[in-house]
């Protein structure tokens, strides 16, 4: 084979590949937006679960009534919490993996540029999203605890279920910090600030 020959196969090949990293770049960026949309989801599932109790509410069973409301409240505060993990997860994906395969076939340029700069931006401890819905429960948890005092043994199982999920929301808030603070932890690239700098 002639080197132009082979030269035009390595060029098409490489085409071939970028084509593909591309086509997954792309179906990630819509796993994302399916994430974002279950998110948002959830707000309207919980109202609808409100309107629910309220139509079956009873004084005799009102106690009860409210630490239902709290456990399904946490239940989908760690469904959000869960979908930003996994949102979390494509971004280190896209920016750990994918960025550098595609910087191998294409090293001229820069690209993909946003999350970088967002991160410069945001608090490399904790943002307020990550740990809103954990420290509302604790809140909520506590005083609901000292409001209703449970008293039957419904109720007091109920409370002990509620605490187990502000623990359960916590962690699952740290691991998602860990996992932000992680995304630029690059292999083989200098960080977002030192890259701006030196392409001054």
């Amino acid at each position: 084979m002639k080197p132009n020959e082979e030269s035009n196969n390595t060029e098409t090949c490489e085409a071939r590949l970028l084509d593909l990293h591309i086509a997954e770049y792309n179906a990630l960026t819509n796993r994302e937006t399916y994430w974002i949309a279950i998110q948002y989801s959830l707000a309207p599932v919980f109202l609808v679960c409100v309107s629910i109790v309220a139509d079956r509410w009873t004084p005799s069973h009102a106690d009860s009534l409210i630490w239902i409301m709290a456990l399904l409240g946490q239940a989908l505060a760690f469904l959000w919490t869960q979908t930003l993990g996994e949102i979390y997860k494509v971004i280190i994906y896209l920016e750990q993996r994918l960025r550098p395969a595609i910087r191998k076939l294409a090293p001229e340029g820069s690209f993909w540029q946003y999350e970088q700069y967002t991160s410069e931006e945001r608090n490399h401890f904790a943002v307020w999203w990550e740990y809103f819905f954990p420290a509302l429960a604790l809140v909520a948890v506590i005083g609901l605890a000292v409001w209703l005092q449970p008293s039957s043994r419904f109720d007091r199982v109920a409370c002990c279920l509620n605490a187990v999920l502000v623990l359960v929301l916590f962690l699952k808030s740290a691991e998602n910090i860990r996992l932000r603070r992680s995304i630029f932890t690059l292999q083989g690239e200098n960080p977002p600030a030192a890259r701006a700098s030196g392409n001054e």
